[in-house]
Order: structure tokens, then sequence, then C-alpha cells
């Protein structure tokens, strides 16, 4: 099949009609690509969003009772809307249906058609019961997963005992499975006992250096209270605060088309169950609420994986330093093995939190410590870089809301002396028009461990001022657009030199019926890197980055689900200009009454080298997430069942292969594969019970 081909079955789409997505997983879907479109290259942990949507699909959230944290977690509500819902509550009483929501300011059709598969309204609370009562109405979940990628990669391949011992990390140690279990026992958001294991690929298992089986485990075990005892978790958990400045290890929006919600709405301390094997907490923490405050008290000791150095004093001393730490977790090799758990982070600290109805200001401090001595590394860029065996900060947040404004944001102060800050304004005049500007400065010598604010980057040294603008002149059209100027006052990694950039982006989505979408994005970013040309020295030249999308999502009867997409990218530096390009086609089909559901996607790419590659969000099993990068020439496929074997018990079958036209071999180093074909398969089994 070609590119003119695919491009009929494009153009044959328009002729759908639409039907209501009943499941949810529009949603989930739209807020997992919004996030990826601006979290392709960290690897963001996105299972937190996941099991939010599958704790209300299971769960549905009583909007008679629910709280603006739980109603914010849906993500599919604004701040004035939760803002207006809690005020209609409050003067005509409960709601009787789901269509009363029509009469609540800013509740459109669409939003109410959202809302639909994760809320009910309900006289009965079945929320406030007591923990025996929990204990024999919860559910409990067991998964199991499997994972590989077909062809043999060089890490793989056999080694004699020759190489091996001239490099040890020539070949991976353990075989190229990957497995996954996850246990959770569960009561709505207010009870949660469980455990999570996973073994990576090329990681040992039951053998070597893995003889306890898995390489991480994780624990947790988290309460939530309807008195003085809010809430208190044990084992693995994540801490939210503020705006992200000083203490967040939780998932967090950055720009994406939801131009609007930016805002970061801190949930205090959550239960962790997810595979970033460094960004969470291990230990105890709880908070309490006194009425108009609630104080929060948490202490964690994790271990970290971390680069280590060993250097020698004039006495003969050896001392160990820290050089980086490393997010990965992987552990293949045995140098990778060397990075596992090498340092002892302990983490203490508190945040007490002045609420009422319009306003909320919280205080938050901590102490960070080390077993060893973090060393920043030799280059200019790491001048300022954090260096030590211990880190203190402090900061204020602040919520404040009126009817059609909305002021939020957060100051933080670390144990060097710098500061960083982020402020934003929201208002929601009369009309279908949306406002929101948000200004950032976060000093480069400002430290602290765990950050997820609104910026570019989590680069110190940043200043920027973010505005979108959002208008729904029709009940069938959304118009988004917003513009992010920021600067560098500070080198970076492969900028020699302060910088700038400039990050525009514009959506128009048409809804000419009930769940038939098509939006037409175009997204413009330049900022600075060194010129790629041979010069003495590095200098910091314009790089440019365009994007253009156009999308469609329809549905020709309630059965089956039609998705399709053309994008092209453009990026330049130096002078010089590469391409992309990307069609897909996205089948799925669901039968009504059914045990069975199939998901497909046929998609045809041809990027010029990977500068300009593209990503693409794909349908995976639950709880795991690709978003590959189509570079190159060639084609990917994928397809995807999901089988209810019995009541409560469902299997997940994904088969994914990238063939190319362009190279006789995939990937680079340990991970290269002969040939112009990968392939990974996937298989899942869920129990509920």
């Amino acid at each position: 099949m070609n590119i003119r081909v695919l491009i009929l079955i494009l153009l044959l789409g328009f002729a759908a009609h639409a039907q209501v997505d009943s499941t949810g997983d529009g949603a989930l879907e739209f807020q997992i690509e919004s996030l990826a479109d601006e979290n392709e290259e960290n690897q963001t942990d996105f299972t937190q969003i996941a099991e939010n949507y599958e704790l209300y699909r299971a769960y549905r959230l009583n909007l008679n009772t629910a709280t603006v944290q739980q109603m914010e977690d849906l993500n599919l509500l604004t701040v004035f809307q939760i803002n207006a819902l809690i005020n209609y509550r409050k003067s005509a009483g409960k709601l009787l249906t789901m269509y009363e929501l029509s009469n609540v300011e800013g509740f459109d059709q669409l939003t109410i058609q959202q809302l639909l598969p994760f809320v009910t309204v309900s006289a009965v609370d079945a929320y406030n019961v007591s923990l025996g009562q929990m204990l024999k109405y919860g559910r409990s979940d067991l998964l199991m997963r499997y994972q590989r990628t077909l062809e043999e990669s060089k890490g793989y391949s056999p080694a004699d005992s020759a190489t091996l011992a001239a490099n040890p990390n020539a070949r991976y140690l353990g075989n190229p499975d990957k497995y996954f279990v996850r246990y959770s026992f569960r009561y709505r958001d207010r009870l949660q006992l469980g455990f999570t294991a996973e073994k990576d690929a090329g990681e040992e298992f039951f053998t070597g250096t893995q003889k306890q089986g898995f390489d991480y485990y994780s624990f947790r075990a988290y309460y939530q209270g309807n008195g003085l005892l809010k809430n208190v978790a044990l084992g693995d958990y994540a801490v939210e605060f503020g705006q992200g400045l000083h203490l967040w290890s939780g998932y967090a929006f950055g720009k994406s088309a939801n131009v609007m919600n930016v805002q970061r709405f801190g949930r205090g301390i959550r239960p962790y169950a997810g595979v970033n094997e460094n960004r969470f907490m291990r230990g105890a923490a709880a908070t309490f609420d006194l009425g108009a405050v609630e104080a929060t008290l948490f202490y964690s000791n994790l271990r970290l994986d971390a680069n280590i150095n060993a250097e020698t004093d004039s006495l003969g001393t050896e001392e160990q330093l820290v050089s980086s730490l490393q997010e990965t977790g992987l552990h293949r090799t045995p140098r990778e093995l060397a990075y596992k758990d090498a340092v002892g982070t302990e983490i203490m600290g508190g945040h007490v939190k002045w609420k009422s109805t319009l306003f909320n200001i919280g205080l938050t401090a901590s102490r960070t410590r080390f077993d060893k001595n973090i060393q920043k590394g030799p280059q200019l860029y790491q001048l300022y870089n954090f260096e030590g065996t211990g880190n203190s900060n402090v900061s204020v947040d602040y919520h404040f809301i009126l009817p059609g404004i909305n002021f939020f944001g957060e100051t933080a102060l670390s144990e060097s002396g710098g500061w960083a800050t982020l402020n934003g304004l929201q208002l929601k005049p009369q009309g279908p028009v949306d406002l929101i500007t948000v200004y950032r400065r976060i000093g480069k010598d400002y430290h602290a461990l765990w950050t997820a604010a609104f910026a570019e980057s989590q680069t110190p040294g940043e200043e920027g001022l973010y505005t979108a603008l959002q208008i729904q002149p029709t009940r069938q059209l959304m118009l988004r657009a917003y513009y992010d100027l920021y600067r560098f006052d500070w080198f970076r990694y492969l900028v020699d030199g302060p910088s700038e950039g400039q990050d525009i982006g514009v959506q128009a989505e048409y809804q000419p019926k009930r769940y038939f979408t098509l939006y037409l994005r175009l997204r413009h970013e330049s900022n600075m890197r060194n010129s790629r040309e041979e010069l003495p020295i590095d200098i910091p030249v314009p790089q440019v980055r365009r994007s253009i999308r156009f999308h469609v999502a329809y549905a020709p009867n309630s059965e089956w689900k039609l998705q399709s997409r053309i994008e092209m990218s453009r990026y330049t530096l130096d002078e010089k200009a590469s391409n992309g390009l990307l069609l897909y086609q996205d089948v799925s089909y669901r039968a009504l009454n059914s045990r069975w559901s199939l998901y497909s996607r046929l998609a045809l790419f041809r990027t010029d080298d990977y500068d300009s590659r593209i990503y693409a969000y794909e349908q995976d099993v639950l709880y795991s997430f690709s978003i590959p990068a189509y570079s190159g020439t060639g084609m990917r496929v994928y397809l995807m069942l999901n089988y209810e074997i019995m009541p409560r018990m469902d299997l997940w079958l994904r088969w994914a292969q990238s063939y190319y036209t362009d190279r006789s071999t995939v990937g680079s180093g340990l991970d290269e594969i002969p040939g112009n074909t990968r392939t990974e398969i996937k298989a899942q089994l869920r129990w509920r019970f």
C-alpha cells in the first residue's frame, strides 16, 4: 500500500457519522496524547492518570457529594465549572438527574457527555463507610503482563569469552523478556493496598545479580479518612504540593492542545503504583484535617540510581562522589548494575494549608540529605548545579478564585539562596472566551530534587510568559491558541550561551455531530542550540521546529470507530532543513454485548532524519503506553485484541511491527537489530475479584 492509497482511505472517512463514546476511552486517550505531545523525550509515567479514569469508571463519582479534589482528578472540568457546581449544590440542593447539569453555569452538552462514563448523581452516599465495610466491599485487581521484541538484537546475541573479558558490558546479562505484575485491593479512592513488580528486558531474573527475582519491587498502603485523619500513606507514595516548583513527584501537564490546562492542583500524598523506579517517596506520610487548616507530614528514605566516581585525596583516603543521578531504571549490564541504588536519599518535611471557599494558601518545607557527596560536572553549563550532601527548600503557594477570575501561584527558595516563582491569572468573562497567562522565573542557582512546574523545561535559569486563548463561537467549533516566550540566562546542554525561544500553537476543532471530531493543529517553536558546523568555538544558532496535523475521529455506527491523521514536520538548523510526513488510519471494533474488541493501525511515514521525527500515541494494553518516534521511511502496523474470558477476567494481546525501507539495521548499540524490521508482542491478563 502506498501513500496515495492511504490518503484515499483518509478522505473516504468524511462520509461517516458519529456515535456516543459511552466507555470514556476517548477522554483517556485525549489526556494521554495531550501529555505525550509535550513529554515525548522524558518517558513520563502515565499510569496515574489511567488509574484515575479506571477508578471512576468502576466507582462512578457521585456529583452530589464529590469534593473539589475529586473533581479536579477527573481532568474534565475547569476550575470555574467546579466552582459553579459547588455553588449550585449550595443553592439548589442535590441534583436529581444528570440532565440537571445543563442548568449549571458552564456545563454544555459536550462537557456532560464527557462526564457520563465516570460520574453519577445519587441521594445515597456510598463514600462515607467504615474501615470494616471498605475491607468487606473492596475489590482486588491482579494484573500480569509479558512483552518482548521478537528480533534478536546485538545485546542478546552470543559472545565468546574473549569478547566479554575485554568488555563485560558488550552484552546484556538477562533475556529479552519483560515481566510486570501488579496487585491492588481498593475501595474507591479511600483504601488501597498493593504491590508492583517489574523486570525490564535485558535484566536477569532469579539468577546472577537478581536472585530475588524481579529487579523492581514496590509496596503501598493508603487510607483516606473522613475526620481528623484525612489520609495516611505507608510504603511507596507520591507527593504533590503547590505548582510543582518545590515538591511534585506525580505526572503534570505541559503545553498541549488543552491550552487552559496549565494550573497544577496539588493532591498532597497519593499511593504510588507506577514503574518509574526513582521518582517517588518510600516511607510514611499523613495529612490531618483541622477544619480551616490542613497539615501534612512526610518522611522518605529511598536509594536512587546514580553514577559514582571515586577520588583519592593526598592522604590516600578514597571518597565516593555522585557525578549524576540516573532515572532510566534499567539494570542490564555490569555498568548499569553499578548505578543501582548507589546513593541513599532521605527527605522529610511538611505542608500546611489554610483553606476557605474562596482561597487556599499553603506553606511547604523540606530537607533532603544524601549519604554521598553530590558533585557538579566540569562543563560550563553545570556551573550552578547542586553539589553537597544536603539541601533545604521552602515555598508558599496560593489559589484564589472569584466569579470569572482565578489566581494561582507558588514561590520557592532553596538553601543556596536561589529562588523560583510561578504566577497565573485565568479569566472567564461573559461569553465563549477563556483567557490565561502564566509567568515563571526559575533562578539558575535554584535547586530542588523533584520538580514538575509548568515550564519549557525543568532546567534552572528559565524565565517565561505563557498566554493562551480559548474561544467557542458555536457549539460545534472550538478555537485554541497559545504563545510562550521564554529565555535562559545561562548555558545549557548543547547551548553554550544565554538563549531565548518562542513556542506558538493553534488548533481549530470542529464537531458537526456528537463525537464526530476533526481538528487542525499548527505548531511553531524556535529556540537555540550550538551550531553543527565546524567552528573554532561553539556558537548558539536558531533551530526551528514546525508541524501541521489534521486529524479526524468518527464512527460509522456504534460498533466501529475510525481515526485518520496526516501530520507533517519541518526542522531547520544551520539553514539546513529536514522534513517529515506521517499518515495513519486507525480502526477499532467493539461489538455490542460481545466479549471482544479489536484495535488496529496502519501508518506510513517518511522523514529525512531523526530531527524531523514525528510522535504519535498508540492504543496499548491497560496501564501500558506506546508513543513511538516515527523516523526514516517505512510502515508501522499494530493489532490489539481485548477479550473477556469470563466476568471480571480480561485478556489483551498486542502485536506491532515497524518495517523500514531505508536501512539494513534497526536501532543502535546493544539494541541494534540486523535487518529492517522490529516486532513487539505483549500479552496481559487482568483478574478482578
